[in-house]
């Protein structure tokens, strides 16, 4: 087996083994190159849905905070209704007693 030029230009080389055997191993590192790219695309259509999901799940949280703020402004007025109710309570039970 021969070496390939040390310039490293093909055109530098007449040898047909050394150049066949070039040949072969860019054809194997454009397979490797390839399979990267299918991997990478791969890659980005899981980022991809996983990014749309995350923002669905965040767009459900935030509604979902929406609705927990509400609930808790209802049992607030609930809260200062039941205490309005017992202080006036509290006040007819001691105008009784008095």
């Amino acid at each position: 087996m021969k070496t390939k030029p040390s310039s490293g230009d093909p055109r530098d080389c007449y040898d047909f083994e050394t150049l066949w055997q070039w040949v072969e191993e860019l054809q194997g590192l454009a397979t490797v190159q390839q399979e990267l790219v299918t991997c990478s695309n791969k890659q980005c259509e899981v980022a991809d849905r996983l990014y749309r999901q995350l923002d669905e799940k965040a767009t459900l949280l935030e509604e979902k905070a929406a609705l927990l703020s509400e609930k808790m402004e209802l049992l607030i007025e609930r809260l200062v209704q039941y205490e309005v109710a017992f202080s006036g309570e509290f006040i007819n039970d001691v105008r009784r007693l008095n």
